[in-house]
């Protein structure tokens, strides 16, 4: 299991222990955001090209940082696990 992985397991059973499933972020922006993450890696597997820029560090921080957010897709748990 990958860093990201076991982070994004160990936030969710804590908040399934506090018994908090709520996100500040609403259901209609996450999704653009995540639809848009989804385009740019179909087209590569970085955003910017086939380098790690610093794009990819910036845009992978929020969803290192709160796996909750984390879209459920191995695309994306793919690039996050390149990025951590």
């Amino acid at each position: 299991m990958g860093a990201f992985a076991y982070r994004r397991r160990i936030v969710a059973q804590h908040r399934h222990a506090a018994g908090r499933s709520d996100t500040p972020v609403s259901s209609a922006s996450r999704a653009a955001v995540t639809a848009e993450l989804r385009r740019a890696l179909d087209r590569s597997d970085d955003l910017l090209g086939d380098r790690y820029p610093a794009a990819d560090m910036l845009v992978a921080s929020p969803y290192l940082w709160f796996p909750d957010f984390t879209p459920d897709d191995g695309v994306t748990n793919a690039w996050l696990e390149r990025c951590a």
